[in-house]
């Protein structure tokens, strides 16, 4: 007499946990599987942040591939993916934006604000 086999996966697992199955959330993004708060596991692209050089809460967005090679080469640097970007509008009329850079975890990272230029 044989024994059936016993097959476990991480699928069979999870679903006995009742967690739900890893998939993508309603942007698309890939979810973590987690009941407990059903958060994308990709990193945020916009986010608010307060920003010195305009006083206050301000809208900040993740570089874009252009403005990261030009930051690359102004400090020196392989990597400059902590970086965020003001976005606020300076003046409505010309559309201005402040452009100042800080990071996630310092508002202020460069004694002198280091605003990065509107690169086409």
């Amino acid at each position: 007499m044989s024994c059936p086999a016993i097959v476990f996966s991480l699928f069979t697992r999870q679903a006995e946990r009742g967690k739900p199955s890893r998939g993508q959330d309603s942007r698309g993004l890939p979810v973590c599987g987690d009941p407990g708060h059903g958060c994308a596991m990709a990193t945020p692209r916009t986010k608010r942040d307060y920003c010195w050089t305009c006083g206050g809460d301000q809208q900040h967005r993740r570089l874009n591939k252009k403005e990261e090679d030009w930051l690359k080469e102004r400090l020196g640097r392989s990597g400059v993916g902590e970086f965020w970007l003001c976005v606020n509008v300076l003046d409505p009329d010309t559309g201005k934006q402040c452009r100042n850079l800080r990071t996630g975890f310092n508002k202020k990272p460069f004694a002198e604000p280091i605003k990065a230029p509107v690169i086409e």
